[in-house]
């Protein structure tokens, strides 16, 4: 992937380029193997993960309630702020909440940002190789997400709110 904010978000930018580069990847057996399943080509994808290569990472503006959005007239895959804060600064706007949920459901701060750019990333993927958007009739990145950590993985990062266009004033989907 790309990563053009690195000055921005330091931490991601090293997650980034560490421990989501497909030899670390493919370490973590059920994180690869669900990801080049739903990916459908085990070429694209090692390049979405490959820094340098495959789609723009690029956190900023999402829908309401969403934690991403793949954007395939750029092929962009766009990450929510408040998901990518979490990792950096290790906050959240409902701490409280939060802290319950890690302790509920056994999370750390970096789970909802790999589990959100890996997630984009096969929208990248699947769009670029040509194929549909469902996956067997479903999402196909919550597909992976299941497959790759048994369960979706939410930041609860939007309750249904729109992010603060603070990175993207104009986001392309307004």
């Amino acid at each position: 992937m790309q990563f053009r904010q690195a000055s921005q978000f330091p931490s991601c930018d090293h997650y980034l380029q560490y421990f989501l580069a497909p030899d670390m990847l493919k370490q973590r057996a059920q994180v690869w193997d669900a990801f080049c399943e739903i990916c459908e080509s085990k070429a694209l994808a090692t390049d979405g993960v490959t820094y340098g290569k495959g789609p723009l990472v690029f956190i900023g503006c999402v829908p309401a309630g969403g934690q991403g959005k793949y954007w395939s007239k750029q092929k962009t895959v766009f990450i929510h702020p408040m998901v990518a804060l979490l990792y950096e600064k290790h906050t959240h706007r409902q701490q409280r909440m939060w802290e319950r949920a890690k302790e509920k459901y056994h999370w750390f701060d970096w789970m909802p940002w790999e589990a959100t750019v890996l997630h984009e990333i096969v929208h990248w993927a699947r769009d670029v190789g040509g194929k549909p958007e469902l996956y067997n009739n479903q999402e196909a990145g919550e597909v992976f997400e299941k497959k790759a950590f048994d369960r979706k993985i939410s930041a609860g990062a939007t309750f249904g709110e729109e992010s603060e266009c603070k990175y993207d004033p104009t986001p392309p989907w307004r």
